[in-house]
């Protein structure tokens, strides 16, 4: 579920958008890698871009343009979301339209509309995010259904939301609940990897995370292979046949070991592992003596 709202220009003459006009005095950005947001560089040419604000963290929404010869723009908001990024979203269509001195046709869902209209659909967006919150809230958390995870695309990284995380948000009349969520999950000092895939040496495809010396991470209960990311040379989605956890050394500068997912992560001490959400656990920063001694247990 979304909101999708097109600013086009019009008259000969086009205003060019600076970035500074899509942030505002508030606003951060970033990219999406495939799996988690990205920090651009200044050799990098921004057009599409993922906003959000760091003092309130939720989806974030997608704005698209180019910075040179702007004659469109098109933005996009994640439901369900905070209140705080639903006024942001708008905010920030408000800027685009009077930096082009509302010389401009939008375009909400595939209908026409009005920077007005948008600006008085606030409370219908609170509503939707609301709705759409209780709805799988209750299919969550009934006895018999085949929903029992719902994963969000989030500003940072995904963040999957189960039984726990619905009887926080269930019968709330607002969404404080669910934007403290979405905040606290993703302001937090912890690495979320990104899997690496390649084929060994007998063409068999395996994925693997990267566990790095003192770095407190984010990592899946069950590897999985991210959204859109396809075999190149079938072009079906990749499929991996086995999945492993490399274990880095910054003292030693290079990996020390690379151990069978599930068994990598069985091997951790339950005392340096948490519930984060749904789907992942968080993983306190081991020290290289903690990693020896896994892998001890490991070959032992």
């Amino acid at each position: 579920m979304s909101v999708e709202i097109t600013i086009k220009q019009k008259g000969l003459l086009k205003k060019k958008l600076n970035r500074n006009i899509i942030l505002g005095d508030k606003l951060s950005f970033g990219y999406f890698d495939g799996v988690r947001l990205g920090e651009y560089e200044e050799a990098m040419d921004p057009n599409d871009i993922i906003v959000y604000n760091p003092n309130c963290i939720g989806r974030g929404f997608t704005v698209d343009c180019a910075e040179e010869e702007t004659k469109e723009v098109y933005m996009r908001l994640l439901y369900p979301t905070s209140s705080e990024e639903i006024n942001d979203f708008v905010d920030c269509a408000l800027r685009i339209t009077k930096a082009w001195r509302g010389n401009v046709d939008i375009d909400m869902d595939g209908e026409e509309t009005t920077i007005e209209d948008i600006n008085n659909s606030r409370d219908m967006f609170i509503t939707t995010s609301l709705n759409a919150i209780e709805d799988w809230s209750q299919d969550i958390l009934k006895e018999e259904t085949e929903i029992d995870i719902i994963n969000l695309f989030c500003a940072m990284w995904n963040l999957s939301v189960g039984k726990k995380e619905a009887a926080i948000f269930i019968n709330n009349k607002s969404l404080d609940a669910f934007r403290d969520y979405m905040h606290e999950k993703q302001n937090i000092d912890a690495f979320y990897p990104k899997p690496m895939f390649y084929k060994d040496d007998k063409n068999a495809i395996i994925g693997r995370y990267v566990l790095s010396e003192e770095v407190t991470s984010i990592f899946p209960l069950k590897p999985v292979v991210p959204y859109g990311f396809d075999n190149p040379e079938t072009e079906e989605p990749l499929e991996v046949d086995q999945w492993f956890v490399a274990f880095y050394s910054f003292t030693e500068e290079e990996v020390i070991a690379e151990i069978d997912y599930e068994k990598a992560i069985s091997l951790i001490p339950e005392n340096k592992k948490e519930y984060y959400d749904a789907s992942s656990i968080l993983i306190d920063a081991l020290s290289l003596n903690e990693i020896k001694d896994i892998i001890s247990n490991h070959t032992n």
